[in-house]
């Protein structure tokens, strides 16, 4: 619910020394008619259902033909959009959290829209949802279909224009595998080895597969039940670092570390009883242009529960593959270089291979040294172009030039401007709803707009002009 999924970490803590951000909490529940209670109503695993379901009856039949639609997913699609062009927040920096079901809504989210989402922290989530027959649960075949309809979804598959089948949209290991190209957002992950409510059986065959496809991240386990009872790790060992994450910024993506734990075959009892995968490598100093990638690398400290685990570890090997590249776009056919040095800075490793467009960009058995290593890969017979001389005054952006003053009616709304341009003001409740929506005429320089309040509360002002926007809040 709204609690679980977005003010506490785990859905039992809260976020400890979480600041200067904006959290936006969800809820996946449909009005199903199936009694009056609590526990009343469903959810659609944060997805959608088909275009012929009906949520206010329990009579509905199972779909053989028309289009499964994301009606959830684009509503939080939606917000997100809402929130980039309303609220004071750095679009580059949207990220998800879910525990159980919305740890698999955060991950169709992320497929849906994997170059607006930076990084997902998803806790103790399926993996794979999808109907069956015969299990005395027939909402699911309702919604979705029987698991042999292979019906459409309304995510279209670039590869082919068409939807992706809806059960194939809904096992991310399938989607891993259709998007281990392009890539996905960085995904970091804990399960638990003694959840009975999302089982571990599938994970090791997840976690497994997020190697072969190269999608990075960090991905633990431990002796955790679904509510997070008896869990090894504290949660902050397991959640990523947001601020290191950024959509207008590259990372490496870590797979096949040699030093990774054994989660065993599926058997709770089998493998490590708490470790990672790559949650021992850790990279910083990331540069890019349009010939060089270049990241520092190293091992780290494992903390398990606080204690370290890994301090015997002072190097290991693994593949190291470019994600969300903003400058560095090699040709077809180009040969590629690359070269790893020590903290000596000493070449310790090199090769090179040619590029096929459309591939990932990976390298293969990277030496890390817990010392320190730096990776540089780069574009054969590539020059850099020489950069224009900046501008020494350029303009100003009317972002963080806006001004709340209070007065008898409302506000006076103080807007330093860099140029003669029109723009809308607008004033939201904190719902979202607009109640007032202005248009201005700006003049470079110092503006005075009077704006009545619409009520007593608190509001958010938002200015919206050709430099950019700005959402600013007020009370009156």
């Amino acid at each position: 619910g709204l609690e679980g999924n977005a003010f506490v970490g785990n859905g039992l803590d809260e976020f400890a020394n979480t600041t200067n951000c904006i959290i936006i909490s969800n809820d996946d529940w449909m009005p199903y008619p199936n009694g009056y209670s609590s526990t009343s109503g469903t959810n659609s695993y944060w997805s959608g259902y088909s275009e012929k379901f009906n949520p206010y009856v329990t009579t509905n039949t199972v779909p053989t033909s028309g289009t499964i639609k994301m009606y959830q997913q684009h509503r939080y699609i939606y917000e997100i959009q809402w929130a980039n062009k309303f609220l004071p927040i750095d679009s580059n920096r949207v990220n998800l959290i879910g525990v159980s079901a919305g740890g698999f809504g955060a991950f169709l989210t992320a497929i849906m829209l994997p170059n607006k989402i930076a990084a997902v922290y998803s806790v103790c989530a399926p993996i794979v949802i999808k109907s069956f027959n015969n299990d005395g649960y027939e909402l699911d075949n309702q919604m979705w279909g029987d698991p042999g309809s292979h019906l459409l979804s309304d995510v279209i598959d670039p590869t082919t224009g068409l939807g992706y089948e809806v059960f194939d949209l809904m096992n991310i290991k399938t989607m891993m595998n259709k998007l281990k190209n392009t890539g996905l957002p960085v995904i970091y992950t804990i399960h638990g080895k003694n959840d009975n409510t999302v089982f571990w059986s599938d994970k090791p065959t997840y976690l497994t597969q997020n190697e072969n496809y190269w999608q990075g991240g960090v991905h633990f386990w431990d002796q955790r039940e679904h509510d997070g009872k008896n869990s090894n790790f504290f949660d902050n060992e397991t959640m990523p670092k947001f601020d290191r994450f950024a959509v207008n910024s590259s990372f490496p993506a870590f797979s096949h570390c040699d030093s990774n734990e054994d989660p065993g075959d599926g058997d709770p009892l089998t493998g490590d009883a708490y470790g990672s995968f790559s949650g021992s490598v850790a990279w910083d100093s990331l540069k890019e242009d349009d010939c060089n990638w270049k990241v520092n690398t190293s091992v780290i400290d494992f903390i398990v529960g606080g204690a370290v685990i890994n301090s015997d570890v002072t190097s290991c090997y693994a593949k190291v593959t470019i994600r969300k590249a903003q400058k560095f776009a090699p040709k077809d056919g180009e040969t590629i270089k690359w070269y790893n040095y020590n903290n000596t800075n000493t070449q310790i490793q090199s090769g090179s291979f040619v590029y096929h467009l459309g591939d990932a960009i990976s390298i293969d058995s990277v030496k890390i040294k817990r010392a320190g290593t730096r990776l540089e890969i780069q574009r054969k017979n590539c020059t850099l172009k020489e950069e224009p001389e900046a501008n020494s005054n350029p303009d100003v952006s009317p972002l963080n030039q806006m001004a709340i003053n209070n007065s008898s009616y409302g506000w006076v709304v103080v807007i330093n401007s860099s140029m003669n341009q029109m723009a809308q003001l607008n004033v939201f409740d904190m719902m979202g709803r607009s109640l007032v929506s202005k248009t201005i005429s700006l003049n470079e320089g110092a503006n005075y707009i009077e704006l009545n309040a619409p009520a007593h509360g608190t509001f958010l002002i938002g200015l919206v002009s050709e430099n950019g926007h700005q959402a600013v809040k007020a009370t009156y």
